[in-house]
């Protein structure tokens, strides 16, 4: 079998956990960490911090964990290199499910980035992510980013694109500021229309999480202030979050 084809084959059935046909979706969400929480144990995630984020991170919630310094003593600082158990505890310690939320996610990305479909799969093998290099793990790599311009993942969070993102999303908020999940999606598409490309499914889940992360689901819209503050390269953590741990089926409710 071609490096591809496994690839695409092992890819799939990582998907297909993020499909409400499989059993795994129903796993429910159990309580998260409040913004209140996390805060006072990561204060680099506070606004005014003098901790920088990494513009090479492309991921916004990636890119938060580590400026929050959760990964300090897992990651290697001359790679930008975790190991994908250490980043699926992080993860899971911010409020995205280790089982059916980010993990798969994280394996996928860690497959995508791999010289060898058969070197991953060894058991004895140490399995990462190179934070620095998400724009170069298919399938999860996708192009429309909201902070970075096609073709040029590698050179980070673009400031001219996300200028343009966070305008769109502006013009889109209500009097209060506020977002329903179809302005953020309706932003993403319409950034992959000015690229010519289609959004893929990486791209749409990307939306749901945004939404998701930043309290959507429980109160049916976000504050722009919270998306502002999320996109920007130093980070900060929402003032409002998800009250529930991001699992497969909590994303399904977003609308």
């Amino acid at each position: 079998m071609q490096y591809s084809k496994a690839v695409a084959s092992l890819s799939s059935l990582l998907l297909f956990l993020h499909t409400p046909h499989s059993a795994v979706a129903f796993y429910h969400a159990t309580d998260a960490e409040t913004s209140e929480a996390l805060v006072a144990s990561y204060p680099d995630l506070l606004e005014g911090s003098d901790r920088a984020g990494n513009p090479l991170i492309l991921c916004p919630f990636l890119r938060m964990l580590e400026r929050s310094g959760r990964l300090d003593d897992v990651l290697d600082s001359d790679t930008a290199s975790v190991k994908t158990s250490d980043l699926k505890d992080a993860a899971e310690e911010f409020g995205c499910d280790s089982t059916t939320g980010c993990g798969p996610v994280i394996d996928l990305v860690s497959l995508g980035q791999s010289d060898s479909f058969f070197s991953w799969l060894n058991p004895f093998e140490t399995r990462q992510v190179d934070l620095e290099r998400l724009w170069d793990a298919p399938p999860v790599s996708h192009e429309c980013g909201f902070t970075f311009e096609k073709g040029l993942g590698e050179e980070g969070v673009s400031a001219t694109r996300l200028e343009s993102t966070l305008a769109k999303l502006l013009a889109k908020a209500n009097a209060s500021n506020e977002l329903v999940y179809q302005d953020i999606l309706d932003v993403k598409l319409a950034i992959c229309e000015e690229e010519g490309v289609e959004i893929t499914g990486a791209g749409s889940v990307e939306a749901q999480l945004i939404f998701a992360y930043l309290g959507g689901i429980e109160r049916g819209f976000v504050d722009y202030s919270d998306v502002e503050g999320f996109l920007q390269v130093n980070n900060v953590m929402p003032a409002v979050k998800a009250q529930k741990e991001i699992t497969a089926l909590y994303l399904l409710q977003v609308n």
